[in-house]
């Protein structure tokens, strides 16, 4: 016991005190039957200092992995009980979470006797510290192939980054920056102004400079440092990481998480770029009151279709990892140099997930300059990066099937300080491996290929004033969408689907696509050039492809006009599935 804390109480309060312990341990024991636990670490911590800073576990049940809604109100319901039951002499909350069965707080003695006591208590833990973990790389993934050959950029994908912040005004990540949080509470509060949270204009302001290398890995423009890979993604930038690029608390960066989960249903992959100080061998889902709040909250994260990578850490450790990448539904991701060789320092282990490149890694800094960096930080972007660009091809993709591409088709990199395998990042291979929504055969024999989902996004075919085709984009999607440009004398009538076939160039039969899923002649201006243009959706259930045809066009008649628009037509799976490849991109 501290002494300053027994000098506070008198003798009487030291007794008292003494009693409280004492009780505590007996709960302790007795909570252990009950499947609770308390790390030693904070019985060490309230020895020597009286009081504890520690997340707190809680049960939860099934259901709360259906609706989010019932989900927030099952996991507020089991705090304010718990809270209900202790004063708030004995346990400060530092963080309530909105949807992760968890709190974080101040305790001492009396405190956790408390919680120990509480059914809906699971685990009693420190609330850990940790830090981030600190010639151009996108040839060695692929990521220049598919931007520069299939034209994709990570355009319409969110990504969170959780880092020291983002300088905001650095050219090449200026305007990816769509949304800032702060949560940092070390030294009485870390965020801009000296809170423990901000939101808001200038609330991820960046004092470090990890969060801006780590962002411009991302989605870098190339007008100071190398481009991106993924220069077309929006950034939701979340500060958890302080001027020292270290956290206090696991808590600050589970917030984040959590802040995510309730704030931004538009992010789809995250990017969390440090870990705690602690290594943990295998999966750690459950290992302590923080780790098991981590998993809660990307387990509800990826449930909901968002892919969570993290840094393996830079301890050097063979067989171990840092949280949260060692919980088992984040994507962990280790280092390789410019050789393909795993680096010294990069953290791995039976678990890790991925290899991509973090050493010398060339990108933004804060000031508005470039700096080379090292780290398995500087490789966690690049596969968040190539998540996002093989979200923009096929947006329905989940975070199994995107790990299943990217460990499938990876470049095997064998580890010699444990003999052990991991796919580095091969992107092309990977966007190659996506399944098209139609099964490039004809299932039933029609003599038309089928498609497989109707739900797949949409084949775009988009007409501009005098009927010059603009473009034509397919890729085994289910639906049809004729869009013309800057006629605000047209009413939906003048979109006869009727009178539209679609086929390849030269041959027959082409397909008749009748009439619209939507009402035809929904009123959109979509270059925005201050006319209003016709959208009109069809259904394609089948469409005939051979491999030898060399493009595809739709034939018919708009407003009274015939014209027959056409685009090449390329093989894109490299012999095996006909596929329309896009030669420009319309932003919706």
């Amino acid at each position: 016991m501290a002494i300053e804390e027994a000098s506070r109480y008198g003798t009487a309060g030291f007794l008292d005190l003494r009693l409280a312990l004492a009780t505590m341990l007996v709960l302790v024991a007795s909570g252990s039957a009950r499947g609770q636990s308390v790390g030693t670490e904070v019985l060490d911590a309230l020895n020597a200092a009286g009081r504890a800073r520690v997340v707190v576990a809680l049960r939860h049940s099934q259901e709360l992995e259906s609706a989010p809604a019932d989900r927030q109100a099952s996991v507020q319901a089991r705090q304010g009980a718990v809270l209900s039951r202790i004063s708030v002499d004995h346990f400060a909350e530092t963080q309530r979470f909105e949807s992760i069965p968890a709190l974080a707080g101040t305790v001492n003695s009396r405190g956790l006797a408390a919680l120990l006591s509480d059914p809906n208590v699971i685990r009693v833990d420190l609330d850990e510290p940790g830090s981030g973990e600190l010639a151009q790389s996108l040839p060695l993934i692929g990521a220049d192939i598919l931007q520069e050959i299939y034209g994709l950029t990570g355009a319409g994908v969110t990504v969170a980054v959780l880092d020291t912040g983002v300088a905001r005004n650095h050219p090449d990540v200026a305007s990816a920056i769509i949304a800032e949080q702060c949560f940092c509470s070390g030294g009485g509060g870390c965020c801009l102004g000296g809170n423990a949270t901000r939101s808001g204009w200038s609330a991820a302001y960046d004092d470090h400079h990890h969060g801006t290398h780590v962002t411009s890995i991302i989605t870098g423009k190339g007008l100071v440092a190398p481009v991106g890979v993924a220069p077309g993604t929006r950034i939701v930038a979340v500060k958890v990481l302080d001027a020292n690029n270290r956290f206090c608390c696991s808590s600050d960066v589970i917030a984040g998480l959590d802040w995510i989960l309730a704030n931004r249903p538009d992010v789809r992959v995250v990017n969390m770029s440090l870990g705690t100080d602690t290594i943990y061998e295998g999966d750690c889902d459950t290992q302590t009151a923080s780790t098991m709040a981590y998993a809660r909250a990307i387990d509800a994260l990826t449930e909901r279709g968002v892919a969570v990578f993290a840094a393996s850490g830079n301890a050097a450790s063979p067989n171990a990892m840092k949280a949260p990448a060692c919980v088992a539904n984040a994507i962990s991701v280790g280092a390789v140099d410019d050789d393909g060789k795993v680096a010294r320092f990069s953290d791995s282990g039976a678990t890790l997930d991925l290899l991509a490149p973090g050493v010398g890694i060339l990108a933004a800094m804060r000031g508005g300059g470039v700096r080379l960096l090292s780290g398995t930080s500087m490789a966690t972007p690049h596969a968040a990066g190539a998540a996002a660009l093989l979200i923009e091809e096929q947006a329905r993709l989940s975070p199994a099937s995107l790990l299943r591409a990217l460990v499938e088709t990876g470049t095997p990199v064998t580890d010699p300080r444990n003999g052990l395998s991991h796919p580095l990042l091969d992107l092309e291979a990977a966007f190659l491996s996506l399944e098209l929504c139609d099964d490039g055969v004809d299932n039933d024999e029609d003599g038309l290929v089928d498609v497989r989902d109707p739900d797949c996004p949409p084949v775009e075919i988009d007409i501009r004033p005098g009927w010059r085709h603009n473009f034509l984009r397919r890729s085994g999607r289910g639906t049809l969408r004729v869009v013309l440009f800057g006629f605000e004398e047209l009413d939906g009538s003048d979109v006869d689907g009727s009178s539209l076939r679609l086929g390849p160039g030269g041959a027959a039969p082409h397909h008749d696509l009748g009439d619209p899923d939507v009402t035809a002649g929904h009123r959109v201006d979509v270059d925005g050039d201050g006319l209003l243009d016709l959208i009109s959706h069809y259904r394609i259930r089948e469409i005939e492809i051979a491999p030898g045809d060399e493009e595809v066009c739709l034939n018919g008649v708009i407003a009274g006009e015939a014209f027959r628009a056409c685009d090449e037509l390329k093989n894109r799976n490299r012999g095996k599935k006909p596929a329309f490849v896009s030669r420009e991109r319309l932003a919706w």
